[in-house]
């Protein structure tokens, strides 16, 4: 019995040394790059909402919730720094920061569902998947990852701050992406 428990620990710290091994490759990802589309557009939007502009009035386009979503790192950047010189590295390695620990949260739960590999390789796919090569926070990024989250913790009822985080998750998911709140009608019938 105490052989079986040291054998799943040992799997158990292998996986979150993979993991972590994993992100650090992100991190080294991070600094190469050049994105002329979307990466930059984010950090507009966000940088419109710091200067003052409101929300919907000088645009109609959903996509400008993730300027609200990233305003706090916008702002934070701001003041350690000074100025936004280095915005989008710091914004990147956010990205790697919440990529990692939405994968090792995946590991943690999934582990008790299926095989610890198969966990694993879930994980490290989650970790590694960068939509259309943008390696930043955007909102497939935060909404795919937030959703996740939102699955992981929605059937945890008997713990109550599992379910403040699953609702909490659901509600950033819906503002990267609206029309998840479709889902939601779908859980409230079903």
């Amino acid at each position: 019995m105490r052989y079986m428990l040291q054998a799943e620990s040992a799997k158990r710290r292998i996986s979150y040394i993979l993991l972590g091994v994993g992100c650090l490759l992100m991190v080294v990802r991070a600094f190469y790059g050049l994105d002329l589309t979307d990466e930059s557009f984010y950090l507009a939007v966000t940088k419109r909402f710091l200067e003052g502009d409101g929300l919907f009035q000088e645009e109609w386009f959903t996509t400008q919730l993730i300027g609200i979503l990233l305003l706090p790192l916008y702002w934070l950047h701001g003041q350690i720094y000074g100025s936004q010189e280095g915005i989008i590295l710091f914004v990147r390695l956010c990205y790697v920061a919440f990529s990692g620990g939405v994968a090792c949260f995946l590991f943690h739960e999934l582990e008790k569902r299926m095989d610890w590999r198969a966990a694993l390789s879930a994980s490290l796919l989650y970790l590694f998947y960068v939509r259309a090569n943008i390696p930043t926070l955007s909102y497939y990024s935060i909404g795919l990852g937030t959703f996740l989250i939102f699955l992981l913790l929605r059937k945890k009822t008997c713990i109550r701050i599992a379910g403040l985080c699953a609702g909490i998750s659901f509600a950033v998911s819906v503002l990267c992406m609206p029309y998840m709140v479709l889902y939601f009608l779908l859980l409230v019938i079903w």
